[in-house]
């Protein structure tokens, strides 16, 4: 392709817990906002029908709200299929009770992601962009930046607590704060496995931070500005939604082949710890 190269990058997010800085762009959350508002109001109107027993209303209060809900977001965005998907099943009940109950257990699963905010539990680099939102794919970059790296092969078949620690150590004895994300590298045959990141880094708050170069199992390296397409996840960090979403990306990428192409292995970016 004659395009621009981009690395795929997955941001795995855990809700807000406490006071944080606002991690969406203004923009997005703005969008966020208006999407909760309308279907907080077909939410309302749904159970208004539902108290009154007209479950057919009850069913069209729902589906105007998935009708202004698309018109704010792209076709790729998690939540057209969520609703594409309930229609679907919605179409094949017979009674109108169950319609109603298909949809507006889509509308609360939409209304949950929507909501949905992270927290962050530690500083992010310099200059890091905002977070993807959940659903949400798009292109941004990703500045410059130093990160101690370990990779996998190094330490034999350990689990993927080996590359932590192996790190965490690293950081404890340069005196370096912990930071979010931890990044995470998959090539083609550890993206399907479960712990299977080929390499993990912790990412240094500032690029004039600590010293380049190996240290025991870590090697410190300075990380070009690189472009990203990028999708939010929230949830587990499971083998089987690495591989759907990685999937996702590269549908993504596919559609748009004349713009991009990708030149570089999956990221997953993870802000939380497990404990979140």
């Amino acid at each position: 392709a004659t395009g621009l190269g981009v690395v795929l990058v997955l941001l795995l997010l855990a809700p807000r817990a406490g006071r944080a800085a606002e991690p969406y762009s203004a923009e997005h959350e703005a969008l966020l906002r208006g999407a909760v508002a309308e279907l907080e109001r077909s939410n309302s109107e749904a159970a208004a029908a539902r108290e009154a027993g007209q479950t057919e209303a009850c069913v069209a209060a729902i589906e105007q709200g998935f009708d202004r809900l698309l018109a704010l977001f792209p076709a790729e965005h998690a939540l057209v299929r969520i609703v594409a998907a309930a229609r679907a099943r919605a179409a094949e009940a017979e009674r109108p009770e169950a319609r109603c109950g298909v949809l507006q257990s889509a509308l609360d699963q939409a209304l949950l992601d929507l909501r949905f905010r992270p927290v962050i539990e530690a500083p992010v680099p310099v200059g890091w962009p905002h977070l993807t939102p959940v659903g949400w794919i798009e292109v941004k970059q990703l500045p410059a930046y130093r990160a101690a790296w370990v990779e996998r092969s190094d330490l034999g078949e350990g689990v993927r607590n080996s590359m932590f620690f192996t790190l965490f150590n690293h950081i404890q004895r340069n005196d370096i704060k912990m930071t979010a994300p931890v990044e995470m590298t998959y090539g083609e045959r550890e993206a399907g496995s479960a712990g299977g990141e080929s390499a993990m880094a912790f990412l240094y708050e500032r690029p004039d931070q600590g010293k380049l170069g190996p240290e025991e199992a870590v090697e410190v390296r300075d990380m070009a500005p690189v472009t990203v397409v990028s999708m939010g996840l929230r949830g587990v960090n499971s083998a089987a939604g690495i591989r759907a979403a990685e999937a996702r990306l590269r549908a993504w990428l596919e559609q748009r082949a004349d713009q991009y192409s990708p030149c570089g292995p999956l990221r997953v970016l993870g802000y939380n710890s497990p404990a979140v």
